[in-house]
């Protein structure tokens, strides 16, 4: 139907950031920098691909390997994602990760303990110090301290 998908994909990519940033110029300037940020690197990637619909013209003809190398991973990702959505209002949301990332990366075939430990640890380093020390914004709360 299209020639280029992309060049359309991008314009209105671009046209929706354009209307969610003019929006956000209602937003009180303590919390309006975040989503500008974010909407702005939108709109610039955005353009980056209609101008490369434009400049590349023979990307589109390239053999590129499939989406789905395995379909079953992608199935069990998902559901993971579910199942973990759905245990942070139940259970908490450190004892939700404390347990999601190190299976998930185990169903995934990574098999190195240091390495999940050490990550899942980080990880729930980094969201305790940004989002309950920095931001001082409470996650959902542990089953066992309710």
């Amino acid at each position: 139907m299209f020639q280029n998908h992309d060049r359309i994909a991008g314009i209105l990519i671009f046209a929706t950031g354009a209307f969610l940033f003019h929006n956000s110029l209602d937003f009180p300037e303590e919390s309006a920098q975040f989503p500008r940020m974010i909407l702005g690197l939108w709109m610039v990637l955005s353009g980056w691909m209609v101008l490369r619909s434009f400049v590349v013209a023979d990307w589109r003809n390239m053999e590129y390997e499939a989406f789905f190398i395995h379909t079953g991973r992608f199935i069990l990702a998902v559901t993971m994602m579910a199942l973990y959505i759905f245990a942070i209002d139940e259970i908490g949301y450190y004892t939700t990760t404390i347990i999601y990332i190190p299976v998930m990366a185990w169903l995934l075939g990574y098999r190195s303990k240091t390495v999940i430990i050490a990550s899942t640890a980080i990880y729930l380093g980094v969201v305790l110090v940004v989002f309950d020390i920095l931001f001082e914004r409470e996650l959902p709360e542990e089953f066992f301290m309710q």
